[in-house]
């Protein structure tokens, strides 16, 4: 027994050493079960003292961990500020200034207060679709796909959209939850038949700007010259993109320059893929939530 306690203790201590916490947990609560039964074993309560400890120890690690990421809004004062600084419409369209606020709080990291605003939005048909796709944004970047499913069973309830839209909308979330390697039952329903164009001859919508999923960045100086750089895009706001740069990325970020024109960028979108022009319009690091210390990027696609 002696020796299974002691392959335990130096499983644990292993594990704890490669920051395995929860494997080096169970290895000393094991140890701790042969130590509590072993009546004979010379020094026994010495050694399951300090088991117990190591026990204890590692619990207020896992949890000072959890609760780091359990608590990632930052105050209702400092999210207006963000909404006030970063939400300014270059089109001078009103309408879409709470829009263009609740997706300031999303580059952020603001994901819950930028939800909430989202759906604020829905009662607005002109924003309904786009508020929708930054609701799903959001939630994804959280990976809640159950959020996102009970979004869309009340949304099919309350027949928000039309069945275009409802089919765009579910066909715009499985590519985000496919790439996010999320993928959901609700999303793999085959989509319907294609009902004839006479069927809804009074539907005619206007176009969205395309939607961009990803870009590659053809660097020609600094830390990356030669090099591409592809960067997933996580929000968009017409032909304005933005990523979400984790920090252990410094060469990238160390490579961008608000207010450079980037001459080789590769837009990659659901329907095609096409090369133009990047004006890099924000760099900024997020100082709270679950991305704090990651950098929001932003660049205004200039095609052609």
């Amino acid at each position: 027994m002696l020796k299974k306690i002691k392959l335990l203790l130096q499983e644990a201590e292993l594990y704890r050493s490669q920051s395995l916490l929860t494997e080096a947990r169970r290895k000393y609560l094991s140890a701790s079960d042969l130590l509590t039964g072993a009546d004979d074993l010379k020094n026994r309560d010495l050694l399951l003292n300090g088991v117990n400890n190591k026990v204890k120890a590692l619990e207020l690690e896992i949890d000072k961990i959890n609760g780091a990421t359990s608590s990632p809004e930052v105050d209702a004062k400092v999210q207006d500020l963000i909404k006030q600084l970063f939400s300014i419409p270059e089109s001078g369209n009103d309408e879409r200034a709470p829009l263009e606020g609740a997706i300031a709080l999303a580059k952020f990291g603001q994901f819950e207060r930028a939800v909430k605003e989202f759906k604020q939005l829905l009662a607005n048909e002109s924003l309904r679709f786009e508020a929708a796709k930054n609701i799903i944004r959001c939630m994804s970047e959280v990976s809640d796909s159950e959020g996102i499913v009970a979004n869309f069973e009340d949304w099919d309830a309350a027949s928000f959209f039309k069945v275009d839209q409802f089919e765009k909308l579910k066909k715009f979330t499985r590519e985000i939850l496919e790439k996010k390697g999320m993928k959901h039952a609700f999303f793999d329903e085959p989509e319907p038949d294609i009902l004839p164009e006479s069927v809804f001859p009074e539907v005619e919508e206007e176009e969205d700007v395309i939607d961009i999923n990803a870009i590659s960045i053809a660097f020609v100086e600094g830390p990356l010259a030669g090099q591409n750089v592809e960067l997933d895009v996580s929000f968009q706001n017409g032909n304005i993109i933005t990523m979400l740069i984790p920090s252990k990325e410094k060469l990238t970020i160390e490579s961008l320059s608000v207010g450079t024109v980037m001459d080789n960028v590769q837009y990659f979108s659901p329907i095609a893929l096409f090369s133009g022009k990047g004006l890099i319009a924000q760099l900024a690091e997020i100082a709270a939530g679950p991305k704090k210390g990651d950098f929001s990027l932003d660049i205004k696609v200039i095609s052609g």
